[in-house]
């Protein structure tokens, strides 16, 4: 009973000697693999040319994360005493399980390499694909980030915003604000667009260049609709589609012109 024992005391401290050395070195090399990973990918991503487009710095900083943690990863298997030849065999044999397994995100990469050579959007741009918009904050390997106007996180797929439509509205430096009031359809039409005119080259954050424009532009069942278009920098477009909204509606009251309601008929027989 003795030699059993004294048997797994000289097994146990050959092995913490040669494999249990490699295992605790390894994971030694992993930890600070890891920490020293974060500090080059920072430096690097750091440079000055990187920080003159966002957009370059964003996607080189998600994709040489990956390749910097994938080589530490190597490195400890090597440690572990794992030849690199059988490593690189089961991927070969793997590959094509792998493939499948990661086509999204091969696609996602694809689109995000589109994203960065056709620049539909840039960090900072405000976004929309019908569904959500916000203003992009980091364009990803995979992923392109936004945050809406209400402070939540999107994240879209690369591959999803570079095979479909997408509105960049901050793309150009003006932007029009369309409005539309239902006036009762007795109103003088002359007097309503003077009114919406006025309103419109009233408001300080319009421009007179395009100039502001108003007219009729459908009669429905009890109402007349006219349409206010006005235009602006892109910058002040949300100040300015408030402001021009509350001026325009007391435009209206103050020239005695009501706006419509909906008007529900009740037939009694």
């Amino acid at each position: 009973m003795e030699d059993f024992w004294n048997n797994i005391w000289t097994t146990a401290g050959t092995w913490l000697l040669t494999a249990g050395g490699k295992l605790l070195l390894g994971l030694v090399v992993l930890f600070v693999g890891l920490k020293l990973s974060k500090w080059v990918v920072k430096k690097l991503v750091g440079v000055r040319a990187l920080n003159k487009n966002p957009d370059v710095k964003s996607f080189f900083k998600s994709a040489l994360t990956i390749v910097v943690y994938a080589l530490v990863i190597i490195i400890v298997i090597t440690i572990w005493g794992v030849p690199t030849s059988s490593i690189i065999a089961v991927l070969g044999s793997c590959g094509l399980a792998i493939g499948l397994a990661l086509q999204g995100s091969l696609s996602n990469l694809a689109g995000g390499l589109m994203i960065l050579l056709f620049h539909p959007f840039h960090v900072g741009d405000y976004i929309s694909n019908g569904t959500y918009e916000g203003t992009v904050e980091e364009i990803g390997v995979f992923y392109t980030t936004a945050v809406t106007f209400d402070n939540r996180k999107v994240v879209f797929p690369n591959s999803a915003i570079s095979n479909s439509a997408l509105v960049n509205l901050t793309a150009n430096d003006l932007r029009r604000i369309d409005l539309v009031f239902e006036v009762d359809v007795i109103a003088d039409q002359q007097e309503v667009v003077r009114v919406l005119s006025e309103a419109s080259k009233a408001c300080p954050l319009v421009l007179s260049e395009p100039a502001p424009f108003s007219a009729l532009s459908e009669i429905r069942s009890g109402c007349a609709i006219y349409s206010q278009r006005s235009w602006c920098k892109t910058a002040d477009y949300w100040d300015a589609y408030f402001m021009l909204q509350s001026a325009t509606k007391a435009a209206l009251n103050q020239n005695g012109i009501a706006l419509s309601f909906p008007k529900t008929g009740v037939a009694v027989k």
